[in-house]
């Protein structure tokens, strides 16, 4: 799975190498675009992770589709068991962003989303070896904070997810992210 995060990387540095400077005019001509971005994501009661998405900008709403490596120990709160777990978060969110007149690199935004996890649980110390493969959607809710580099090719978001649950557990916590626009 962290070989999703070294492609995506490579695309990302590709597409930096490739703008040209008759770029900045096409993203003046046509405000919609394209973006894909990496970071940090804080899965709550969850492992932190590698975070990846793409999206699609509007000049007031961004569509976002993403992936996260999840994993961690898990107590479950009604038995006291351990678990090991392994697997993927995905999510969808849409954003309705507010840019200032003053500065529009700089926007700020919130919405709702669909978060989903699956994976593996491992019940720790048991002999035999308890798996058991599960997944679990729920909708939550995000705010986030973003600016773009001057030419609107580079951007960067801080983004909190709250309100989700996952069996027992949450997923709420911070994200951050780098991302590029084609």
């Amino acid at each position: 799975m962290r070989s999703l995060a070294v492609i995506a990387l490579v695309v990302l540095a590709a597409g930096v190498a490739w703008a040209g400077p008759d770029d900045l005019a096409a993203i003046q001509d046509w405000p919609n675009a394209w973006r894909a971005k990496i970071g940090y994501a804080d899965l709550g009661d969850f492992d932190d992770g590698v975070s990846l998405a793409v999206e699609f900008d509007t000049p007031e709403w961004l569509f976002t589709v993403g992936w996260d490596d999840a994993g961690g120990t898990l107590t479950d709160p009604a038995t006291a068991l351990n678990y090991a777990f392994d697997g993927s978060y995905w999510f969808a969110e849409i954003t309705y962003t507010y840019r200032p007149d003053r500065n529009p690199l700089i926007y700020i935004g919130a919405g709702p989303g669909w978060y989903r996890m699956d994976g593996d649980f491992r019940q720790i110390g048991a002999v035999p070896a308890v798996t058991a493969s599960s997944d679990d959607g729920c909708i939550g809710g995000h705010v986030q904070v973003g600016f773009e580099s001057e030419d609107r090719r580079l951007f960067g978001e801080v983004e909190w997810v709250f309100s989700t649950e996952h069996w027992s557990w949450d997923s709420d916590g911070l994200r951050v992210f780098f991302g590029y626009r084609f």
